[in-house]
């Protein structure tokens, strides 16, 4: 692809990855539209952005949201399709259609290369056929299931993970002992499939790849001290380990990866590691590999060397920071740790030269707490319930 200025159309603007990326391609010199189903998204009012179009809800009306990108595309003279959230599995549903009926490339892989990953079970029987190491991990689909699993020898006296098959920020992650109380308090059905699976005690790392045709281009691993409930991190901090990214280049290179891939990995004390889960889509290690023409030059394939997060690079979410970073809080030196976060790590939404999405977040969360309150969902599945893709296509 030309690396002369290209018209770029990300999608899931109101994310945070989502407006760091568009700034970043935009200071390499290319103009940037953005397509969102949310109407108050963090992208909307960014210097960065050439336009940005309100679109259907894929999960609601795919036809129309791949319609409408179908013509935005047309009409503004789109080259690259990035996207960035859940609806990037519509979008890649109907890549051909959309690049038979365009001129655009569309930075995704197939949908049913990211069925298996994005499905918490079916990721970990793709592991094992890479011959990498995973934790003991049963699907259930019943009360009766569960208990049976929680009465086999694999439970006994051993701290277990139950999480539904498709499922987002942790949101619904229980972790316990075995005990078959726990059976009642979930609902589990053919319909809504759930993974009991072993807890590894380690160091969690997440990591962050733009890889091609089972090349990493752009990567980043890092933990976080700070998260909105269990799983969704606010603040990132970069970790330089050798082992962890020749884990993921093995297995990006087995499954002949194109796109943007997350992994959720622990690191035992004795250097093993394995796989939780995977996000196949943009998550927050974009923001350590942010930097001017690195983004450009992963997604545009212009560089063959890897574009690597510094060491020590840190970056956090100042609003999330100040409304969730609290809950974290259990003990003295922690309160140390908030105020050394706050001190030391990159803010990505705020800019100087850039100040609209900063002051709108207020706004967006707003949005979302009356979304949270219309639904009776928590703000975190506000966030996605337009977009959240669970196994329906």
């Amino acid at each position: 692809m030309s690396t002369n200025t290209l018209n770029i159309l990300i999608t899931g603007g109101r994310a945070p990855v989502a407006l760091d990326l568009a700034r970043n391609l935009h200071a390499s010199e290319h103009s940037i539209y953005i397509a969102e189903s949310l109407k108050t998204n963090l992208c909307r009012h960014s210097k960065s952005v050439t336009k940005s179009f309100l679109v259907s809800k894929p999960n609601t009306d795919e036809r129309s949201f791949i319609s409408e990108i179908i013509q935005l595309i047309n009409d503004y003279g789109i080259s690259l399709l990035i996207p960035t959230c859940e609806e990037t599995f519509y979008i890649s549903k109907y890549k051909e259609k959309i690049e038979q009926a365009t001129n655009a490339k569309l930075f995704v892989d197939e949908l049913e290369k990211l069925k298996v990953l994005h499905n918490k079970y079916t990721f970990i029987q793709k592991v094992k056929e890479c011959g990498l190491s995973t934790p003991a991990t049963f699907m259930v689909d019943s009360q009766e299931g569960l208990l049976n699993v929680l009465g086999s020898s694999f439970a006994y006296k051993t701290k277990l993970v139950l999480k539904p098959v498709y499922s987002r920020f942790g949101s619904k992650v229980k972790i316990f002992e075995n005990t078959k109380d726990t059976a009642f308090k979930i609902i589990i059905s053919e319909s809504n499939p759930w993974v009991i699976q072993r807890y590894i005690e380690g160091e969690q790392i997440c990591t962050y790849s733009i890889c091609i045709g089972g090349e990493i281009r752009a990567y980043s691993a890092y933990k976080s001290s700070f998260r909105t409930g269990i799983g969704a991190s606010i603040n990132f901090e970069s970790v330089m380990d050798r082992d962890i990214f020749d884990w993921v280049s093995d297995i990006v290179r087995k499954l002949d990866f194109t796109g943007q891939i997350s992994f959720d990995l622990i690191k035992t004390q004795d250097g093993g590691i394995y796989p939780i889960e995977c996000n196949p889509r943009t998550t927050s290690g974009l923001h350590l590999v942010s930097r001017r023409y690195a983004l450009q030059d992963a997604f545009l394939n212009i560089k063959s060397e890897t574009a690597l997060a510094r060491e020590n690079e840190k970056a956090m979410l100042l609003l999330p920071m100040f409304l969730f970073g609290g809950f974290n809080i259990r003990k003295l030196s922690d309160i140390r740790k908030w105020f050394a976060v706050i001190r030391d790590s990159k803010e990505v939404v705020f800019s100087f030269g850039d100040m609209k999405p900063f002051l709108n977040q207020v706004n967006s969360f707003i949005n979302l707490v009356y979304i949270s309150i219309r639904k009776g969902i928590s703000i975190t599945e506000a966030s996605t319930c337009d977009i959240e893709w669970n196994g329906d296509l």
